[in-house]
C-alpha cells in the first residue's frame, strides 16, 4: 500500500515564499478546532493536545481500508476581535492585542478520499 505525503503532493501549498502572494489551493479537507488565548497558555495546549487523536483516528481508519496517508503539519491561523481593538497594523497588533484575546483556528489537512458508509442495523 502505497503512504500519500500531502505535503509532498502540495508542496506549493507547504512551501513559503520570500515575498507574500495570494495563492489559490483548490478545495481541500480539514479537522479544525478553534479557540482564543495565548498560544502559550493551558487552554490553547489542550485544543492542539485533542487535535492530533483525531486526525490519527482518522489516518488508521482509512490506512485499515488500504488508503494510507502522512498526518502533515500543523497550520494555524490568527486573528482578533476588530470591534473591540481596531484595525492595528500587522507589526503592531501583537503589542495592541493581549495573548489572551487572540483567536486562532488550528488545522490539519485531511485526503479527499471517498468512502461509502456502512449502516449496521441495532
Amino acid at each position: 500500500m502505497e503512504k500519500l505525503d500531502l505535503t509532498k503532493q502540495y508542496k506549493s501549498y507547504y512551501s513559503a515564499k520570500p515575498i507574500p502572494a495570494l495563492v489559490d489551493i483548490g478545495s481541500a479537507r480539514y479537522v479544525a478546532i478553534e479557540g482564543k488565548g495565548d498560544p502559550s497558555g493551558e487552554v490553547f495546549a489542550a485544543d492542539l493536545e485533542a487535535l492530533f487523536p483525531v486526525a490519527y483516528v482518522l489516518k488508521f481508519h482509512f490506512k485499515a481500508l488500504g488508503q494510507d496517508f502522512s498526518v502533515p503539519k500543523l497550520e494555524g491561523q490568527w486573528w482578533f476581535d476588530m470591534k473591540k481593538f481596531g484595525m492595528p497594523s500587522l507589526a503592531s497588533a501583537p503589542a495592541k492585542v493581549p495573548r489572551s484575546e487572540w483567536l486562532y483556528r488550528l488545522l490539519l489537512r485531511m485526503p479527499h478520499y471517498e468512502q461509502k458508509c456502512r449502516w449496521r442495523k441495532p
